[in-house]
């Protein structure tokens, strides 16, 4: 494994008693060395070791690496819950919080409210706001013959999409953005604390505003909503709002830079969604599956042995979804890209009472995105010389991505 990332030592803690030695790993979810060149490789090296691991690192927490594993744990609710949601514990909120920390049953109600909100034919009614919007950055791009996708591309469809559904101020949005990051990916637990509890106050003063005079937008459609036969309290409204928040501001707009770089190296593969469009829902869901990016935090109820291994009450369980998405016993040859391929299941938007509430609208807009870009700019690649800027954290990140194409 790789030397220990340098400035983490405040995270790092002993092995506790309970761990076996040839269980624990050099590995840093947040800061390991190589999501600098690139966050999908470092965690390749989890492949070929066993199904549960144990890191010293952000606090110390088991890792999954087997798909089946994770898919367990995210539907044992009686052996493993949300709360705390962050790894480290140190960055989460004392208690538990509604909607995305309390347990499955409970947490249902919830879900009940969101669900005919964000369904595929609720978030239908956006795929021609996302065409004419991809079609004018396309317009702008296109003639330069270079950009920095992540930047003048993928900040731009998926971000104005959330703003305008959400209804918050576009000129927020770099804020936001920039803020989501830090929480998401900062190197410092502290600094991931504190632009966490600024997002709290941010949409604290939004859900305020929304419940005294709520309008048409997702967010008041939640947070005027009726819950145990009553009206949702400011608290759940904040939560659930937070979740929309952190999601739409960060997860289609990483899964776009990581499907434009497979695509920038890969000619054939270009060819095949040019040729033929009818592949681009296939295409979508098979990048998912190879080029997962969340990575998803559990923590264990109760003593007890799980698939071979000790787990103690109050661990913690990291389940890096890039990891369910290449395992070998779940899938023929997983490193190969097959945009015809018969099982399409992943779980790269989660699984179960937890899963990700906006994977509709995601779909939508990764399925846009691909079409309308294939149609424009059907060959195009990385410029030469050049890097992507990449993070890893509890999103899988490219920050910077330079792109070129004959004009």
């Amino acid at each position: 494994m790789a030397d220990s990332p340098v400035g983490t030592a405040a995270s790092k803690v002993a092995v506790p008693p309970h761990v076996p030695s040839h269980l624990v790993v050099d590995f840093d979810y947040v800061n390991d060395p190589m999501f600098k060149q690139d966050p999908r490789a470092a965690y390749m090296r989890l492949r070929s070791g066993p199904d549960i691991v144990y890191t010293p690192h952000q606090g110390g927490h088991w890792i999954a690496t087997r798909r089946e594993i994770m898919s367990e744990v995210f539907q044992d609710h009686d052996a493993f819950t949300t709360f705390p949601y962050v790894i480290p514990r140190s960055v989460s909120s004392p208690t538990p919080v509604p909607f995305t920390e309390v347990p499955a049953p409970e947490s249902l109600k919830y879900r009940r409210l969101l669900s005919p909100l964000t369904t595929a034919r609720q978030v239908s009614r956006f795929e021609d706001y996302a065409r004419e919007l991809m079609r004018e950055i396309l317009d702008e791009v296109q003639p330069k013959g270079s950009c920095d996708f992540s930047v003048e591309v993928a900040q731009k469809l998926p971000i104005f999409i959330i703003m305008r559904w959400l209804d918050l101020p576009f000129e927020d949005r770099f804020m936001l953005m920039n803020n989501v990051d830090n929480v998401l990916s900062h190197p410092d637990p502290a600094e991931r604390k504190k632009a966490r509890e600024f997002t709290v106050r941010y949409v604290t003063d939004v859900v305020a505003e929304r419940q005294r005079n709520p309008g048409e937008d997702l967010i008041s459609q939640l947070v005027n909503g009726i819950v145990d036969g009553r009206k949702v309290t400011l608290e759940e409204g904040v939560s659930m709002a937070r979740n929309l928040v952190h999601g739409g501001l960060d997860t289609v707009r990483n899964a776009m830079s990581f499907f434009a770089w497979y695509l920038a190296q890969n000619p054939q593969q270009r060819r095949l969604l040019v040729d033929d469009p009818s592949l681009i829902p296939a295409a979508v869901e098979e990048l998912m599956r190879v080029y997962a990016i969340p990575n998803m935090p559990r923590s264990v109820v109760r003593d007890m042995e799980f698939h071979g291994v000790w787990l103690k009450q109050g661990d913690q369980i990291l389940l890096p979804l890039v990891l369910a998405g290449l395992d070998d016993k779940a899938y023929d040859d997983p490193l190969m890209v097959n945009f015809r391929r018969t099982n399409l299941r992943h779980i790269s938007f989660g699984l179960g009472a937890h899963s990700c509430a906006g994977a509709n609208l995601a779909r939508v807009e990764l399925r846009v995105f691909l079409d309308e870009w294939m149609r424009r700019i059907p060959d195009f690649r990385l410029v030469p010389g050049t890097q992507p800027t990449t993070a890893g954290g509890i999103i899988l990140a490219v920050r910077s991505l330079q792109l070129e194409w004959d004009r």
